[in-house]
C-alpha cells in the first residue's frame, strides 16, 4: 500500500469512528419545542400536491402520477392515482381516518385492500407530522430524536434536523419492533412560503413493500 492510499484509508477509519460515537445528550422540552413550533409554523394545512409515484413490493412494480387533495383541519384528504397513459387507477376520499369514497380499478382490488392501504400510508406520510405528548427526547449530533405513544403499546419516533429544524424521519415500532420508516428529503417552499418534502419514501418492514414518491408540484388551497 503506497503511503497516499494508507494516509486516506486512515484517515476514513478516523471519519467512520467519528460518526459512530455522536455525543447523546437529553434535551429540554424548551429546546425541543423551538425546533417544532419553528416546523410547524411553516407547514401548509389546506393543499394540494402532484407526485410521481412507484410502488415496489418483490418483483412488482407500478408507476403513476398521484394527486392528493389534503385539509388538515378537516382532517381530509383525497387522492388519485393514474397511469402515464391517463388510466385512472384508484381514487380515495377519506374524512377523520374512515374512506367515504372509494374506486379501485378490478385489476388491484384482487391484491387487497387497496383503498385501506392507499388512504392509511398517505395519513402516515402526510398527517401528524410533529409529534403528541412525547415520552422521550434526546439529541444525536444535529438531529433530535423524539419519542411518543401512540395506542395499544405502539409508538412513533420522529427524527428532525437541528440545524434546518425540518423532519427528516418518521417510524413506527409495535411491541418494540419497527414496522415502519418514512424518509423525507429536500424540503422546499410553495408559492404561499409553505414547506413540502420533494422525495419521500416509505419502508414497510412489516409487509415488505416501498412507496417513492417525487413532488411534482404544490399549490395551496
Amino acid at each position: 500500500m503506497n503511503k497516499k492510499l494508507f494516509i486516506s484509508t486512515i484517515s476514513l477509519v478516523i471519519l467512520l469512528m467519528g460518526c459512530a460515537h455522536l455525543p447523546i445528550r437529553s434535551i429540554s422540552r424548551q429546546e425541543t419545542q423551538v425546533v417544532l413550533d419553528d416546523f410547524q409554523v411553516r407547514l401548509g394545512d389546506k393543499y394540494e400536491i402532484l407526485s410521481s409515484v412507484v410502488f415496489k413490493y418483490k418483483f412488482f412494480t407500478l408507476s403513476s402520477l398521484g394527486l392528493t387533495s389534503i385539509d388538515l383541519p378537516k382532517d381530509y384528504l383525497a387522492v388519485a392515482g393514474i397511469t402515464p397513459a391517463g388510466i385512472t387507477l384508484f381514487k380515495i376520499v377519506s374524512e377523520k381516518g374512515k374512506i367515504i369514497h372509494s374506486f379501485v380499478i378490478p385489476e388491484l382490488e384482487k391484491r387487497g385492500d387497496v383503498a385501506k392501504a392507499v388512504s392509511g400510508n398517505i395519513r402516515d406520510i402526510y398527517f401528524d407530522l410533529t409529534p403528541g405528548q412525547l415520552i422521550s427526547m434526546v439529541s444525536k449530533g444535529d438531529k433530535l430524536y423524539l419519542k411518543t405513544l401512540v395506542s395499544d403499546g405502539a409508538q412513533n419516533e420522529y427524527v428532525f434536523s437541528e440545524k434546518d429544524r425540518t423532519l427528516l424521519e418518521k417510524r413506527l415500532y409495535k411491541n418494540g419492533k419497527l414496522s415502519w420508516n418514512i424518509y423525507y428529503k429536500n424540503w422546499f417552499a410553495d408559492s404561499s412560503g409553505k414547506i413540502h418534502p420533494k422525495d419521500i419514501r416509505l419502508l414497510h418492514r412489516e409487509y415488505k413493500y416501498q412507496l417513492l414518491l417525487n413532488l411534482k408540484e404544490a399549490k395551496p388551497l
